[in-house]
């Protein structure tokens, strides 16, 4: 946001960081009630100026819509101009870099945490950039009220060894930059969950196998439904093996339908058929 005197220029500017496109697009908007938007005609840089303003022009909003070559788009948080008579405040002191800044690596990523710079400088703090030493992946935190001070960086390369360090901004700008974390090596992204199933009739016994991935070690829900039911109702908890595999079987001579389940993923379906009369 920002506060001019009448006659003055007001000029917002924006950092966009690219996601997978090559480039940033920007087309500025105004509003004067913060629900109805329209375009800023030729507004399309990082910067837009509202020359010489006038008192009526206080209480505008901008905001900026972004987009990239691949028809990703995001929009800015508001900002709001205001105009008045007070002149503005000198810039001062920008913040001191901030301290003990501590990494951890995750999947194809990492989480960096640090404290609060010892002086936030003439105005409070409002943003921390965290940033890496191997390319331009960086991470934005806005400070409110009980915000941990921490940021994850995904899509870092895995395998790769990553340093990171910290800056903090308040209202006469950006402060230095914090020395570098502990070097950390993003890991591998878990392996997705999947459940399938065979099943087979083994006399007077249904009998299902299943397979998994993702899910060594941990268990399944069973989902069934026998003839003369007409929802499937939550049957035994099965444990799943360090290979991934599992059984369940149940004695029934009626047709069982099963299917299982851990938590939002669920396999395949399969039906048992009844079992076959004896003979004479």
């Amino acid at each position: 946001s920002v506060t001019v005197t009448p006659g003055s220029n007001a000029t917002f500017s924006v950092t966009g960081y690219p996601g997978i496109g090559p480039s940033i697009t920007y087309q500025w908007q105004r509003s004067t009630d913060g629900s109805t938007w329209s375009n800023v005609a030729g507004a399309q840089t990082s910067t837009l100026t509202i020359p010489s303003v006038t008192p009526s022009d206080s209480g505008m909003q901008v905001r900026v819509l972004a987009a990239d070559g691949y028809g990703n788009d995001d929009t800015s948080a508001t900002a709001t101009l205001t105009v008045s008579s007070t002149p503005t405040p000198t810039p001062g002191d920008t913040p001191s870099a901030p301290r003990e800044p501590r990494a951890t690596a995750g999947p194809s990523s990492a989480t960096v945490t640090w404290a609060a710079p010892s002086s936030s400088g003439s105005f409070p703090v409002t943003t921390y950039q965290v940033r890496n030493d191997r390319d331009s992946v960086t991470c934005l935190l806005t400070v409110t009220v009980g915000t941990p001070l921490e940021c994850t960086l995904a899509g870092l390369t895995r395998g790769l060894p990553y340093r990171f360090s910290v800056r903090a901004l308040n209202g006469a700008g950006w402060g230095p930059w914090s020395g570098w974390t502990n070097a950390v090596t993003p890991t591998p992204p878990a392996p997705p969950i999947t459940i399938t199933i065979v099943g087979f009739r083994q006399g007077r016994h249904a009998v299902v196998n299943g397979s998994t991935t993702g899910l060594a070690g941990g268990q399944v829900q069973a989902m069934v439904k026998v003839t003369g039911q007409r929802n499937y109702v939550a049957g035994a908890i099965r444990p799943v093996d360090d290979e991934g595999d599992f059984r369940w079987r149940r004695s029934t001579p009626k047709r069982v339908s099963i299917y299982f389940t851990s938590g939002r993923v669920a396999s395949n379906r399969v039906t048992i058929p009844a079992r076959a009369p004896s003979a004479g």
